[in-house]
């Protein structure tokens, strides 16, 4: 509300709930003055303000990164105007992430989000080590209550190491920076976030990378989502899930580098799979990814005493091309539309499967869960296993 404005109760619901939403505020009270002689009224705020600065510590154990500790320190009050800024640091077993942020939860006076992560991280991964450095500039908005657009810019500098002398990758593709534009879509009604038993989340985004971003890497990418839970008789839960993305190289690009792409298998996807190792792999039995993936999964879960709940699930994936690398001995693409004929060929073949149980203990932050998963029909060429078991924090989907 402004000076001038007509009181409504209207208004004061909605500027009590934008002081509430803020998080800054531990009491509100919203109440009018006794009218002046010429008829108008003051509008009287009263606000008790909350701490604002957080210090977290959060070890953890996953079955890639095994032991992880996170660390870091949130300010919502930021030199006492609303903005929000954070530093965190993360460390594993397979690499660590430094992270600074800024975020604007009232950009120029609107109701537009901006947030400003810089960030730098150095990984392991299953055929190849990274080291990466990050600025974006992101922007969001809540168009209703359940719809969030966010779109924006990002500008990394990525350095690959230890790729494998066979693998079917280009070798000066290790050294790259890249400038990308993107936008993305979030649809969410679920009852809760970390154990929903109930609604719908689905989401879609794409985002093009061009030298116009200052890019060294020409390519646009798409991916969709659907999340969906009901409610069972007897207090079963069903979920749902299907995840598909698709890379797309521009012009000249002929191939996307190993970092770029889309891996499949681990404890959030294909569960009877280890971390990125579904799909193709080079003569070294390393996974080179592929420019598109699919990921379906049903599920039924139960609590069934206190805080102890059990999942029975199957689950279904693919990395595409997969099938044509194979029958070509992993020869490297030499043109743009052979990669795109087999990546197209392929999308909807191969695909792999995990049947499976797990035990999730409910937590306040999210269930810890540990998951076993079967595959009826390991690979010998690319040596799967039969079983995998996977320990995690937070549901698949």
């Amino acid at each position: 509300m402004k000076p001038g404005d007509i009181y409504t109760n209207t208004k004061r619901r909605e500027s009590f709930r934008k002081l509430f939403d803020s998080g800054l505020f531990a009491k509100i009270t919203i109440e009018l003055a006794s009218p002046k002689q010429d008829g108008s009224r003051d509008l009287e705020v009263i606000v008790k303000e909350l701490p604002t600065r957080e210090y977290y510590v959060e070890p953890g154990w996953g079955s890639y990164e095994e032991l992880r500790l996170r660390a870091g320190v949130f300010e919502k009050n930021l030199f006492g105007t609303g903005r929000n800024g954070r530093i965190e640091g993360l460390v594993s077993t397979k690499g660590e992430t430094i992270t600074l942020s800024y975020t604007d939860p009232w950009l120029l006076q609107t109701d537009i989000i901006m947030n400003v992560p810089l960030y730098y991280e150095r990984r392991d991964e299953p055929s190849y080590t990274s080291e990466e450095a990050s600025l974006s500039i992101l922007f969001s908005k809540n168009l209703s209550r359940n719809l969030t657009l966010t779109t924006g810019y990002q500008y990394k500098m990525t350095q690959l190491y230890s790729l494998t002398d066979d693998t079917p990758l280009p070798k000066d593709e290790d050294d790259y920076n890249k400038g990308t534009v993107g936008i993305q879509a979030v649809w969410d009604t679920r009852d809760d976030i970390f154990y929903p038993a109930a609604g719908l989340r689905l989401f879609s985004g794409f985002d093009i990378s061009l030298p116009a971003f200052g890019s060294d890497l020409e390519y646009g990418r798409i991916t969709l989502g659907c999340r969906y839970f009901m409610k069972l008789p007897h207090e079963y839960i069903l979920g749902l899930r299907a995840t598909t993305g698709l890379i797309f190289p521009i012009r000249d690009q002929i191939s996307i580098p190993i970092s770029e792409r889309f891996f499949n298998g681990g404890d959030n996807t294909v569960r009877s799979y280890k971390h990125s190792e579904l799909g193709p792999k080079d003569n070294n039995n390393e996974p080179v990814g592929g420019l598109g993936y699919n990921v379906f999964s049903i599920e039924v879960r139960k609590r069934f005493y206190r805080n102890f709940a059990a999942t029975l699930y199957v689950d279904a994936g693919n990395v595409t091309p997969n099938r044509s690398l194979l029958e070509s001995d992993f020869t490297p693409y030499t043109s743009r539309s052979e990669l795109l004929n087999d990546t197209f060929n392929d999308f909807f073949s191969d695909f792999r499967f995990g049947i499976g149980m797990g035990l999730q203990y409910l937590l306040p932050v999210g269930p810890v869960r540990l998951d076993v998963a079967y595959n009826p029909d390991p690979e010998e060429a690319w040596n799967e296993d039969t079983f995998v078991f996977h320990f995690s924090l937070g549901m698949a989907f």
